[in-house]
């Protein structure tokens, strides 16, 4: 669902378009990762420039809990562009090598072990 809001400017390209409705963390790890906690604390932040064009980030109090988990978490930041342009072709190039990381690890291996195999090397020390 795109979402127009006036004056909106993407988070990642800073242009004027359509906000996203783009989800956290993808969609398609709700079946690889399994059930996360059904609660979740939101916190402020942000980023900006003061009067002087000094950059400044902050980082604010408790916003709010929800009581749903982080893979149905979705943001109104991302302009279509982004979302459906390099962020999606990102997410494509990076599910393979993610879906192993997570079958890793309920396999008890390492990170390292992983990467290796997909790179077809051998762990450092073996």
């Amino acid at each position: 669902m795109v979402t127009p809001r006036v004056g909106f400017r993407g988070a990642f390209c800073g242009e004027p378009g359509w906000a996203s409705r783009e989800h956290v963390l993808a969609q398609w790890m709700r079946d690889v990762v399994g059930p996360l906690p059904m609660e979740r604390t939101t916190y402020g932040s942000g980023f900006d420039t003061m009067d002087d064009g000094r950059a400044y980030a902050s980082v604010g109090q408790t916003m709010k809990v929800s009581r749903n988990s982080l893979l149905h978490q979705v943001t109104r930041t991302v302009c279509t562009a982004c979302n459906n342009g390099w962020m999606s072709r990102l997410e494509t190039s990076a599910k393979p090598f993610l879906k192993d990381l997570f079958a890793a690890r309920r396999r008890n291996e390492t990170r390292d072990s992983v990467g290796c195999r997909r790179l077809r090397c051998s762990p450092v020390g073996r």
